[in-house]
């Protein structure tokens, strides 16, 4: 989004849901909200796996926050109606 006459970002104006278990795709989805785009995480009820990932001494907490900032997050019960 363009910010004070900015110009827009690339993928500005661009939904990704993403609905991965992997630090991979997390890492991925970062890196596309840090280009504009508005990330949609699906999660399970009982959390996103990477929640309890550890990361080389970092505090699982700021392993997820890294890699989950810029992302809106949205609870889904697989199966469910």
């Amino acid at each position: 989004m363009a910010v004070g006459g900015a110009q827009p970002a690339v993928l500005d104006g661009v939904t990704v849901i993403e609905y991965s278990h992997a630090p991979a795709g997390a890492k991925c989805g970062r890196l596309l909200a840090e280009l504009g785009a508005l990330l949609v995480l699906l999660e399970p009820p009982e959390g996103h796996p990477l929640r309890g990932v550890v990361d080389d001494g970092a505090t699982a907490a700021h392993y997820f926050e890294t890699l989950m900032a810029g992302k809106q997050s949205v609870v889904v019960e697989p199966g469910g109606t």
